[in-house]
């Protein structure tokens, strides 16, 4: 285990505790007044046990502004109250200590939020901590505060760049160089981010035939097609696209239009556009659960999409082992990010086992599998998802080697399991069938094995096996 992992790890308990917490905190808040000095040390100990977790500091920030009556409070007085904790934090800073360097800088924004300084030391912390969307969000955060501050902008036109966000590092940099304009490094970064943008998004908007020039007019620039060529083709979602943004513009903390929207444009491929109206959405309507999780889904994708391109690389060039790696280590990240996605929405929904399910078979597939096992058992109590749940707790007992569980688990999934699915009946069939042969109770292995040859002959290796298993059972013993 890295240092990172060591730093960044929630045990079950932990994550359980501070989902509580983090409820009651909610609780509070809404009910606002002296409940709200209550709600800042419940939120302050979630941010304490789970860094990486945004959507406890989105809300903890909401707390401390609203404690001050969105005010800011005399810097000097600010600065008194918390120069015992900015010592410390640059201490921590200089000790590598960044997981303390996040929550000594909460316990200073606590007393002044608006502090431009601590937040960009965070910043700072959480990109070492690799937990790149929180370094921005902190970043961003400065540059709210202080829209005049160059650093702040500097720092989050650095952080946009690493997460390939090429747009708003160009307009970033831009400030900087209007700020400052014989910042060599700003004028530099304008032109090659910009042209970064161009290059990612496919270069020019139009297609021109290779070795043909885009038409140009009398005065040297590049004319548009007549008008008979350039047509707009009949698209029934943008209807929808212009409406939702006119409900957007009406009442901008409806959070269901950001969603509607951002769901039309990943359904036409723009993941960019997407990606921009939920973070608009979490400017306008403040933190919210199912944003954050729309914007983690798109992440999941992009990736999801780099592993199909991985996967065609590493299949026309069989040789090629950086293609190997990538596509490994993409299908690995896939898996984490599964993982997190699911257990924020458990955290949020502890009832909805279609999420335990796919959280616990994301654990197994990591080999977390006590883990998994635990998550499995409480979802097999849900009669929609006992079978499924039963199914894994049997992969789980199979990777522990204990035979015994695996096969009463497999045998309670099918005999739960509604008519209908087939698939899961074959798959169940043929693990049990494997068991008996592993116990050399060959009779039963083929009576089940038979069952998944009548549904599937081609099921697996199935029909293989069935040949294994009728030759060990006629030879003497």
């Amino acid at each position: 285990m890295t240092h990172r992992q060591a730093v960044l790890m929630v045990t079950p308990e932990q994550r359980r505790v501070a989902t509580q917490q983090f409820e009651r905190a909610r609780q509070l808040i809404q009910q606002g007044g002296r409940g709200l000095d209550y709600a800042l040390s419940l939120l302050l100990e979630c941010c304490r046990v789970d860094p990486a977790n945004l959507e406890y500091r989105q809300h903890l920030r909401q707390v401390q502004k609203a404690r001050l009556r969105n005010r800011r409070p005399w810097s000097w007085w600010a600065w008194l109250k918390t120069m015992r904790h900015r010592a410390k934090m640059q201490l921590a800073l200089q000790q590598g200590q960044y997981a303390e360097v996040l929550a000594l800088g909460e316990k200073i924004l606590s007393h002044h939020p608006w502090d431009v300084g601590a937040l960009l030391v965070m910043a700072q912390a959480a990109e070492a901590l690799e937990l790149n969307n929180l370094a921005a969000w902190l970043a961003e955060s400065a540059c709210a505060a202080e829209p005049e501050h160059v650093g702040a902008h500097r720092r989050y036109a650095q952080l946009c760049e690493r997460l390939g966000d090429f747009q708003k590092a160009v307009k970033l940099w831009a400030f900087v160089a209007s700020r400052c304009p014989t910042d060599e490094e700003a004028h530099r970064k304008q032109k090659d981010l910009a042209a970064m943008e161009t290059i990612t998004r496919g270069g020019y908007e139009r297609n021109v035939a290779p070795g043909q020039e885009p038409a140009t007019t009398a005065t040297g620039s590049a004319s548009s097609k007549p008008a008979e060529a350039v047509a707009p083709i009949a698209d029934p979602t943008q209807h929808q696209i212009d409406l939702l943004h006119q409900r957007i513009a009406q009442d901008p903390t409806q959070v269901s239009h950001y969603l509607s929207l951002a769901d039309l444009y990943k359904r036409r491929g723009k993941l960019d556009d997407a990606v921009r109206i939920l973070q608009q959405g979490l400017n306008q309507a403040g933190p919210q659960f199912e944003l954050n999780q729309a914007l983690a889904e798109i992440e999941i994708e992009t990736l999801r999409n780099n592993l199909r391109i991985a996967n065609r690389r590493a299949e026309e060039n069989p040789q090629d082992e950086l293609a190997k790696q990538l596509r490994e280590q993409l299908a690995l990240e896939i898996l984490r990010r599964e993982m997190d996605f699911y257990r924020a929405r458990l955290d949020r929904y502890p009832n909805d086992n279609a999420a335990r399910v796919a959280l616990a078979t994301r654990l197994l597939l990591l080999g977390l599998v006590d883990e998994a096992i635990r998550e499995f058992q409480l979802a097999r109590k849900d009669p929609k998802h006992a079978s499924r749940a039963l199914m894994g707790l049997g992969k789980c007992f199979l990777q522990k080697k204990n035979l015994a569980l695996a096969r009463r688990n497999f045998q309670e999934a099918l005999d739960s399991l509604p008519a209908s699915d087939e698939e899961l009946r074959k798959e169940l069939l043929y693990e049990l069938a494997v068991i008996a042969a592993k116990e050399k109770d060959y009779e039963t292995a083929i009576r089940l094995g038979t069952e998944v040859a009548n549904l599937d002959y081609f099921y697996r290796d199935i029909g293989k096996l069935l040949e294994q298993w009728q030759a060990e059972s006629q030879r003497p013993h």
